[in-house]
């Protein structure tokens, strides 16, 4: 599902879904930090809206790797940390 088909439901799961895998398929197949970076600033600030943890995880992990890509190691492993343990806990409550 891309992310406009996603933002027509109006549902707060779908567009994160939609956000996630374009923020990873961009930051792999682009080296474009810019748009990765857009796109992982939207799912953080949309998941954390909606309290999709595990999304809102994934997200700040999607900054850490624009971050390390940039060279801001620290502030990419404390993303990462932070991102992780959104995820892992997402995934234990089931949300």
């Amino acid at each position: 599902m891309s992310i406009a088909e996603a933002r027509q439901l109006d549902l707060a799961v779908p567009l994160c879904v939609a956000l996630a895998a374009a923020s990873f398929d961009t930051y792999l197949v682009e080296p474009d930090d810019d748009e990765v970076g857009a796109l992982a600033n939207e799912l953080v600030d949309h998941a954390g809206k909606y309290g999709v943890e595990s999304y809102h995880g994934f997200g700040l992990c999607m900054q850490a790797l624009g971050r390390v890509r940039r060279k801001d190691t620290e502030k990419g492993a404390e993303l990462l940390h932070s991102g992780l343990e959104k995820v892992v806990c997402g995934a234990l409550w089931g949300f």
